[in-house]
């Protein structure tokens, strides 16, 4: 199977198989669950549920307009203009929260006539009976939100959920980067190995990489006596004066 894809106007669910694996027209087929990619979509979910949150706690401001979550790489698209210490702030959030107890999943249809009563913490255009996800006490959970997707049955089991990189772009949001869960945690080993083998080369600690790699660069020659910058291109251009005459 090459993809899946959810039309939102009928609610029927695509799914698109690669010209090599089409069946004959009658073949009766069968279908098996990819339990860890489907594990992983999972985590995503929920771990942009529970980040969104984070950052609507520190600034209501910080409103989703919109999210990706096709790859490892999911992204939140936020208005607001959230910062980074806003980013830092929501992580710390999140650490606390999912370390301080459970954080149990409940989903409930509810009349789109209900919605109000809700708190939902993004509003929806949906009418009929909604499908409501909460994370938390069902009296008072830490957030709910309408959506059909599969989610963890433990909010706890989306951890790690770290931020990757935020940067503006159009109509005024900021994108932000992240990963979640399995996926989170791969990533972040693996920049710990790379980081601690760099450090060697420097014959220091991971902590201490920082503080070596600026001496390094305070203590650096200077640019060779024959290039300089010419004065006739820009700072970043840099010429020979036998190739560059002013």
């Amino acid at each position: 199977m090459a993809d899946t894809a959810l039309d939102k106007g009928t609610g029927v669910v695509w799914h698109t198989l690669s010209e090599n694996d089409l069946p004959a027209v009658g073949t009766q087929v069968t279908g098996e669950l990819d339990a860890p990619r489907r594990l992983r979509q999972m985590a995503r979910h929920t771990g942009e549920h529970l980040l969104a949150q984070a950052f609507y706690q520190v600034n209501p401001a910080f409103e989703v307009a919109a999210v990706g979550m096709r790859g490892p790489d999911c992204t939140l698209d936020l208005r607001g203009s959230p910062n980074v210490k806003d980013a830092q702030a929501a992580e710390a959030l999140l650490r606390e929260l999912l370390v301080a107890g459970p954080l149990p999943l409940h989903t409930r249809l509810v009349p789109h006539t209900d919605l109000a009563a809700y708190g939902l913490r993004r509003e929806t255009t949906l009418t009929g009976d909604v499908r409501l996800v909460m994370f938390g006490d069902e009296q008072a959970p830490f957030d709910v939100s309408a959506c059909a997707g599969c989610h963890l049955p433990l909010g706890n089991l989306a951890a790690p959920i770290t931020v990757l990189g935020m940067e503006r772009i159009k109509a005024g949001l900021t994108r932000v980067t992240f990963r979640t869960g399995p996926e989170a945690a791969e990533y972040l080993g693996q920049v710990y190995r790379d980081t601690r083998a760099l450090a060697q080369s420097f014959s220091t600690s991971p902590e201490g990489l920082t503080g070596r790699v600026e001496a390094s660069g305070r203590s650096a020659a200077p640019w060779p006596p024959r290039i300089r910058p010419c004065g006739r291109h820009s700072r970043e251009h840099w010429c020979r004066p036998v190739h560059c005459a002013k």
